[in-house]
């Protein structure tokens, strides 16, 4: 879908605007092949990605080189057809057989208390959430208001009242203790709502994706709130539906460009290390450490304003 949603349309029409394209993709799997090859070239190692189609199975079996894990998403907000979700999800991991992957939610404006619950049923190794990304959602979750609400209801879904009506709330009251999870976007996030996601009884990872926040919302979530919270951040992509690029080098240069305040050795503990341990591979990947591979990329354009920065050696 790269180029073919427009930005700054906000979340509500961009959820639209997939739900619109998704059938009328042409040669996508040969545009996944080369989104892969041309990531593993640029010096990823790994990929968290998000699957709803078997679509990208036979891909990763051919690239052992690039290690990944797919997360089988689940979406359903029809409380009485979370069964029938369930069983589609059995048959997608059937394609994914011998690959790292677990079931997750999509979202929680996107998921029944039934389903959820079944997807929790499941002990999925690790989840990847998207959470919070706009206004929308909290005002769709806690108010049953705004554009989101609104969309649904024209659109013809039907939903049950969120339990408790907070979005970050309602997920943790569904996820199994010590979950590991990324929580991605992250854009309207406030300073209380990551005290209680760090607070709960799971193991919290907060994904974020710049590029894709200013994409559609020109909005991006604040900085100041995470780097109280180093160890817990990675970065991520979204997807090229949102973003022009799936390299998260360019999410470097985006936040130094916009923060460069944020220490190059920051960004790139978000980029590499954090990143490998959210996805379960840091003790291959990420880092200089005895018996890990992490790879080397020479990186020959820096912008001066990185170069200036002393990497801290711890």
């Amino acid at each position: 879908m790269k180029g073919l949603i427009p930005e700054g349309i906000g979340m509500t029409a961009f959820i639209a605007a997939v739900f619109r394209l998704r059938g009328q993709m042409e040669q996508a799997e040969e545009k996944a092949a080369a989104l892969m090859d041309a990531l593993h070239a640029g010096g990823t190692a790994a990929i968290g990605d998000i699957c709803n189609t078997p679509l990208t199975a036979p891909l990763k079996r051919l690239r052992p080189q690039l290690r990944t894990w797919s997360f089988l998403e689940l979406p359903g907000l029809a409380p009485e057809r979370a069964a029938a979700v369930m069983e589609q999800g059995l048959s997608l991991a059937e394609a994914f057989e011998g690959l790292p992957h677990s079931f997750t939610p999509h979202a929680p404006y996107s998921m029944s208390a039934p389903l959820l619950a079944l997807i929790r049923d499941q002990h999925p190794t690790r989840m990847s959430v998207h959470l919070l990304e706009s206004e929308a959602e909290r005002q769709f979750i806690c108010e049953d208001s705004g554009p989101m609400a609104d969309f649904f209801r024209t659109a013809g879904f039907a939903y049950a009242p969120f339990v408790p009506p907070h979005p970050l709330g309602y997920i943790l009251s569904y996820l199994p203790q010590k979950q590991e999870v990324l929580f991605v976007h992250n854009t309207e996030m406030q300073a209380d709502e990551i005290e209680m996601a760090l607070s709960a009884d799971i193991v919290p990872w907060f994904c974020l994706c710049p590029r894709s926040n200013a994409y559609l919302h020109d909005r991006l979530p604040d900085m100041n709130l995470f780097l109280q919270h180093p160890e817990r951040v990675c970065l991520g992509t979204d997807s090229l539906a949102s973003n022009h690029s799936a390299d998260v080098g360019d999410e470097i240069s985006f936040l130094h460009a916009h923060y460069p305040e944020i220490s190059l050795h920051t960004l790139l503990q978000w980029a590499t290390t954090n990143g490998a341990k959210a996805l379960g591979f840091d003790k291959e990947l990420g880092a200089f450490i005895p018996g890990s591979k992490p790879g080397i990329i020479l990186i020959e354009e820096v912008p001066d304003g990185l170069k200036k920065q002393v990497i801290s050696p711890s």
